[in-house]
């Protein structure tokens, strides 16, 4: 294997982070539009990459960087344009030219081009020896060609250095995970929340952690928090359902019921797999109703089925829209969906 390791006592203390752009903070908003984004990249495609068109590029460049977008295909391309177009290159300044190297190493990476990611990488290494964002940057390439340990070792020397560095704690977890060591990220991510705990997309991986690990109830709290942090997103509110469906049980189910009929509510009736979940939830309890003693005194006490509890119908309700909602979209399913209703037999 290739020493990729930084050797950084051959060069002074420099920093890179003053000259390459943060990234978007947390509350940072972008000065740009996704739109703006979306026709810049279609405008590179059709005709300004062709044309070389480096102001273009430029502009794209900064926009994906403000709004922390992953296209890899377009950056690659529209990075390698800015930096060989000698005429463009002569305009960029000192911060453009880094920060489309590292969008353009970031991008070769997810391409599998780690040839490219390395020559970026040493490029800014002998500019920017001491830097973690440098550092980062590295060890995922290490990553990329499957050095795990290495990367680790490298996270870890530069946390030394950079206690609370954010994107540095996070790389790690996505390391260790990515390693096939679920335990000692979680352990990590634990650490992380722990500091930084307004972090929903963490809560949101540490969910999907737990829950690869079967740890249901751990699941649900990480669920919570992020609800609690973003509770207008319905997506948030039926992955808790999906949670409570999958940890199974009577209370449980009927705890699933409700956080998919939240998800249906704020999606104005258009979320089919919210729609779906209250067929599936109702038709598992109704069979845990008949077949378990406990359940069908837990529907007496609650109120449920027997009681004519509302709740109870959105199941059936759900199993009478769902064919219309495919006859107005997608009539060639009409027949799949309808039989699958009437395996539900609510």
């Amino acid at each position: 294997r290739r020493d990729l390791r930084p050797r950084r006592d051959e060069f002074p203390h420099r920093s890179i982070e003053p000259l390459l752009p943060s990234g978007r903070g947390m509350s940072a908003r972008p000065r740009s539009t996704l739109k703006e984004l979306d026709d810049t990249e279609e405008y590179l495609e059709s005709a300004g990459l062709a044309k070389r068109d480096g102001a273009a590029c430029r502009k794209y460049l900064t926009m994906v960087e403000e709004h922390a977008v992953r296209r890899p295909a377009c950056v690659a391309r529209a990075a390698a344009c800015v930096l060989a177009d000698a005429k463009s290159a002569s305009k960029l300044s000192k911060r453009e030219m880094y920060q489309a190297m590292e969008l353009h190493a970031y991008a070769s990476l997810d391409l599998g081009d780690v040839a490219t990611c390395e020559r970026h990488v040493r490029a800014l290494e002998s500019v920017f020896p001491n830097s973690t964002r440098v550092g980062r940057l590295l060890g995922c390439m290490l990553e990329a060609e499957g050095g795990h340990d290495d990367a680790l070792k490298l996270y870890d020397d530069l946390l030394k250095q950079t206690p609370s560095e954010q994107r540095l704690m996070k790389r790690r977890a996505a390391c260790l995970k990515a390693a096939g060591r679920v335990a000692e990220a979680i352990e990590q991510l634990v650490s992380y929340l722990d500091t930084f705990m307004g972090d929903v997309a963490a809560w949101e991986e540490l969910a999907l952690l737990y829950l690869s690990e079967r740890r249901f109830k751990q699941a649900v709290f990480c669920w919570e928090e992020v609800i609690v942090a973003q509770p207008q997103l319905g997506k948030h509110h039926r992955r808790m359902a999906e949670t409570y469906y999958t940890w199974g049980g009577y209370e449980n189910l009927r705890n699933a019921r409700k956080y998919y009929a939240a998800a249906l509510d704020m999606s104005t009736a258009s979320d089919l797999r919210a729609m779906y979940g209250l067929v599936l939830v109702d038709k598992k309890m109704r069979h845990l109703e008949k077949t378990s003693k406990a359940a069908a005194n837990a529907a007496r006490a609650a109120g449920d089925v027997a009681a004519g509890d509302l709740g109870s119908e959105l199941g059936k309700d759900a199993s009478i829209f769902l064919p219309r909602l495919y006859k107005a979209a997608c009539p060639g399913l009409v027949p799949v969906v309808e039989k699958q209703m009437r395996s539900a037999a609510l």
